[in-house]
């Protein structure tokens, strides 16, 4: 294996192995998470002596957003490990400079879900902030005219996924295209993104509206974790095929 990489042309990079080292049954586990939480979350929604625990959860410093905080600042940690491991290899400054800029970019997200340690401090927001801020925090996607559109970011992302996995099918883009494994989770992301975005655009309220209200929150979390798998998973691959 070091012979076949030293023979590699300064040009050539090592791309890691198409599908993740991973045994079968966590490949069971990560294909049928994403539709399990969220089918037993629309449950929880659907039955009157879960509904009010469901939602409850979904608030501001409890579970689903903290979860969705920590899967996020991990994945940018993960990123910048990933970034980090492949300074090694012969033509990936291109494809390690996308790993360092999704980083940043999801750290970025991370503090922005929790109104950069606001939350956790209860810092006043500057009252020029607060001004413009749609909730009063000192955050950006909150600010009038961007605030209530996050669903656009959600669908970006989910599309985006399944653009990484079409990538799978291309060689030469197997340093960054995403494991066909992570499929039901982008797949999820976008179909719930989608019926979101569509009901902004029907007028009045229905049960289902606020079903897909109330499992934005969750599709954040999926987003976070799914980020994070990803980073992961092309982490692994990149330590088997470089082994």
């Amino acid at each position: 294996m070091l012979q076949s990489i030293q023979n590699l042309s300064p040009l050539e990079p090592l791309a890691p192995s198409q599908e993740p080292p991973v045994s079968q049954q966590w490949r069971l586990a990560l294909v049928s998470m994403p539709l399990a939480i969220v089918v037993v979350y629309t449950i929880m929604l659907a039955n009157s002596w879960t509904r009010h625990f469901a939602i409850l959860m979904t608030k501001e410093n409890y579970p689903v957003e903290v979860a969705t905080f920590v899967f996020l600042l991990l994945a940018s940690i993960q990123g910048l490990i990933l970034a980090q491991h492949s300074r090694r290899l012969r033509g990936w400054g291109l494809w390690r400079a996308f790993y360092f800029a999704f980083s940043a970019l999801l750290f970025f997200t991370a503090m922005e879900e929790v109104a950069w340690g606001q939350w956790f401090f209860h810092f006043h927001t500057p009252e020029a902030m607060e001004r413009i801020n749609v909730q009063g925090e000192f955050t950006l996607h909150n600010i009038e005219g961007m605030s209530g559109h996050t669903e656009w970011l959600r669908l970006g992302f989910g599309v985006g996924g399944l653009f990484g996995i079409a990538l799978s099918w291309i060689s030469t883009m197997h340093p960054i295209s995403v494991p066909r494994i992570l499929w039901t989770w982008f797949a999820t992301i976008t179909f719930l993104s989608m019926a979101d975005l569509w009901y902004d655009f029907v007028p009045g309220e229905s049960n289902l509206s606020k079903v897909l209200d109330v499992l934005s929150e969750v599709v954040e979390m999926l987003i976070g974790a799914a980020a994070l798998l990803y980073l992961w998973l092309k982490d692994r691959s990149l330590k088997e095929s470089s082994g």
